[in-house]
């Protein structure tokens, strides 16, 4: 749960970047939307990179000399 320092750091951000205000509400809503997105991003990536890794790891094992 974002702090009070923190929804207020969203909401300057927000207005400077699209130049108008937003309420308290509206920060920790839009706030909690990006937090779940970047963890959403960041857990499909590793996922992803597992996966190459295992199958790296495979094509290593099956032919370990590169051929």
């Amino acid at each position: 749960m974002p702090s009070t320092e923190q929804i207020k750091q969203f909401q300057g951000l927000y207005e400077r970047r699209f130049g108008r205000q937003i309420s308290e509400q509206q920060a920790y809503d839009m706030g909690m939307k990006l937090v779940t997105l970047v963890q959403l991003t960041c857990a499909t990536q590793v996922k992803t990179q597992q996966k190459r890794n295992e199958g790296n790891q495979h094509d290593k094992e099956t032919n370990p000399d590169g051929l």
